[in-house]
Formats: C-alpha cells, structure tokens, sequence
C-alpha cells in the first residue's frame, strides 16, 4: 500500500512493518520498548539528536500516542500493527534520550518532555501536510491518506454504506476511520484535531467551526409489525403512553427531555422502560417485544423490515443534520473533496426519503 505522499505516512515502512487494516478494536496493549527501571536513568541526559535520525514516521507516531495515550489504538489511528508502533517508539526514545511515554494500567503517559514537545509535533504536522498539498489538487485515486469522522450509528446507516461504495467505484484509495461521536466532546475533538469532521445535529454554538447542512430530519413512532396497540382504532395518545419506551440517553439534543415535555403538556408522561446508546440495538429489542421509541425518519425508513412507522401523537421539532470541520482545516485539499463526497451521498439519501414512509 503505498503511503500518503510517501512522506507523512513513512511511519509504516519506518517501523518494518505493512499497515494493518482497522478493525475498530485493537487487541492487548503491546509492551513498551525500554520501560524498565534502568531506561530511565539511562536516558536522564538528552543526548544531541541527529534531525537525520528523525523522520516524519516517527513524529506520526509520537502524535497519535500523544493523543491516544495508548499503543494499541495509536496504532488502530496510524492503521499500523503495535509492534510497527513500539518500533517507531524505541527509535524516538533513542533520538531525544527520553523515554517520552511510561507505562500505566490504563496506557501509556507522557513524560514532561514529550509534553512540551506535543504543540510543536502536531503544528509541524500540520504544516508539512499543507506544504506537500499546496498549488495542488487532491488526488483520492493517488492518497493513502487516513481522514477520521465521528458520527452516530444512525449517521453510519445514512451515510458510511454509500460512502464507501462510491469511493471504491471511483477507484479512491483514501481509508476511512469512522468513532463514536461523543457528542459532549465532540467539538473540542474537531478543534485538536483529534477528528477531521463530525456528524451532529444542529446546535445553537459551534465556536470555531465551520459547517454544512447535509440534511433536515423529523421524528416517528416505530414499533414491531403487528403490535396489538397500534392497530388504528385505538387513542393514539392513549397508546402511545401506555406501552413501555425505549429511550436514548446520548443523544444530543436530549430529545427524551423535549418529547416529555410535549407530552406532560397534555397531563400524561411516557412509559421509559430501557435506554440504549444504539439506534440498532434499539431495533432489535422493538422488533422482538412490545416496546416502542421515536426514531428519525431517515433511520426508521432503513428498519422497514422489522419495524413498522407511525406519526407521532404529539408534537416534536425536527433538526438539521450537520457536517463539521475546524475552521482551519477550511482550504484543506483533501477535506475539501470529502466533504462534497459526503455532501453527495447526503442530498442522495434525502432524495430516495422525498417519498412518504411506509407504515
């Protein structure tokens, strides 16, 4: 696989290894090189580096353990093997004469030194990036390169599918690493830089962030097919209130909140019986019981399977879904050309939903 302008990805060829694919878990925390209680000493007088004993590789990796604080998922973040990324460590601890990352039950630590060298490694790398992509257009059939997004499971099921399909039919070789959005960190994430862009609903302050629509959404009753409290000739408020809900605790807005409100104002409350952080888990355990929820239209139209869809009894705003970026990563080449793929899939979900959900 050839690496991302052979220069930002070096780290791979450096460490004497081949990327391994991502898989979203990293197994065991491989061991530390030199992590024993002589190293230390043995490396308490900074020797004078050699800048050609460093190389961009290796300053990838100190980045992504500096964000990760863990080998095995800087290295899932690198798309290396932790022994490629335990490799690359021991050469850094040689160059600087620091052991720049100690050993914890939960990772790995930075030293003070590699702690005053964090700002500086991650805005050289910023810079060589943009140096090696300036006065030219992005090349996705070309680029090794690895972009990080962060979205939901019901972003994933919109988007994440046709993505994907489109840059294999375009012959992009490009690698996507899709995370969990947790949306009370997210934008802080997309300002470090620990993520490229991020799916989330509309909220009323983005600091620092630019955004794009990708596409307006409103909510619906889902249930099991054939659930005997939603035949049509019952009270659908009546029904709605009788019968235990699934709720999602994560989301951000808190539609749970917005929707008790909306029902409280007609002297009635919902049944919560279960939170789950996941639309597809939640679909699971609606299309097997007699529990019901409110789910996005777009979402609930892709469980038509197992799942029938209702209006809601009561009222509820709809959102804007938004794609997100740092303000500085603005004229970057190659966000640029992805964010109008995903622009692309979005407007073409939101064309095949133009038509009224089944019920």
């Amino acid at each position: 696989m050839v690496f991302m302008g052979c220069l930002l990805f070096c780290g791979g060829a450096m460490a004497g290894s081949r990327p391994m694919p991502f898989d979203g878990g990293p197994g065991p925390e491989s061991p530390l090189p030199h992590d024993g209680p002589h190293d230390s000493a043995r490396m308490s007088k900074p020797p004078r580096i050699d800048l050609r004993a460093l190389d961009i590789g290796m300053l990838r990796t100190f980045d992504a353990l500096m964000r990760e604080r863990s080998v095995s998922r800087a290295a899932a973040r690198l798309f290396l093997s932790q022994p490629a990324v335990s490799g690359s460590l021991a050469k850094l601890r040689r160059t600087f004469g620091d052991p720049l990352f100690k050993r914890t039950p939960h990772g790995v630590s930075p030293t003070p030194l590699a702690l005053s060298m964090a700002d500086a490694v991650a805005d050289l790398l910023l810079r060589m990036g943009r140096l090696l992509e300036n006065g030219h257009s992005f090349d996705p059939t070309g680029s090794d390169r690895i972009f990080r997004i962060a979205g939901s499971d019901y972003s994933s099921r919109l988007i994440l599918a046709p993505l994907m399909a489109r840059l294999h039919a375009t012959n992009a070789s490009v690698r996507i690493a899709w995370e969990p959005p947790q949306f009370h960190t997210l934008f802080e994430r997309i300002r470090r830089g620990d993520v490229d862009l991020g799916c989330a609903p509309e909220p009323s302050m983005r600091s620092g962030l630019n955004s794009a629509v990708l596409f307006e959404e409103h909510f619906v009753l889902v249930t099991r097919k054939g659930h005997p409290g939603f035949t049509g000739s019952e009270d659908p408020l009546e029904a709605f209130c009788q019968w235990p809900h699934v709720f999602f605790g994560f989301r951000y807005p808190n539609i749970e909140s917005v929707l008790e409100d909306s029902v409280a104002r007609h002297g009635r409350h919902c049944l919560v019986r279960l939170s789950m952080p996941s639309f597809d888990q939640a679909a699971d355990v609606i299309s097997r019981s007699d529990m019901i929820s409110v789910f996005p239209a777009r979402l609930a139209r892709l469980f038509g399977d197992r799942l029938q869809t209702l209006p809601l009894p009561v009222h509820l705003e709809g959102y804007r879904s938004c794609l997100y970026w740092d303000r500085g990563t603005e004229q970057d080449p190659g966000l640029r050309w992805l964010r109008e793929e995903i622009r692309q899939v979005a407007h073409a979900a939101a064309a095949e939903a133009a038509a009224p959900l089944a019920a």
